[in-house]
């Protein structure tokens, strides 16, 4: 039959954990925003970048490419708000 699929991590740790100067902007945004751990941030940052990839890759890319990747980001932005 099938395998299992095993699940991905969706973000990547910080290269230096115990950074004064990014813990303490972390906590800012924890306290501004709610979250419930730093994870939740760490996700965040993945998938801009992820986007930031997908992004740099459309420049050569045909326009009906780069227009399904506009609506994806719209469709992400108005379920943001």
């Amino acid at each position: 039959m099938g395998d299992i699929k095993r699940k991905q991590k969706r973000f990547s740790r910080p290269k230096q954990l115990f950074n004064r100067a990014r813990i303490d902007e972390e906590n800012l945004l924890v306290e501004k925003y709610g979250l419930k751990n730093k994870k939740e941030i760490w996700k965040a940052e993945a998938q801009i970048s992820r986007l930031r990839r997908r992004a740099k890759s459309l420049i050569p890319k045909s326009d009906e490419e780069k227009k399904l990747f506009f609506e994806k980001l719209n469709k992400m932005g108005s379920k943001s708000l």
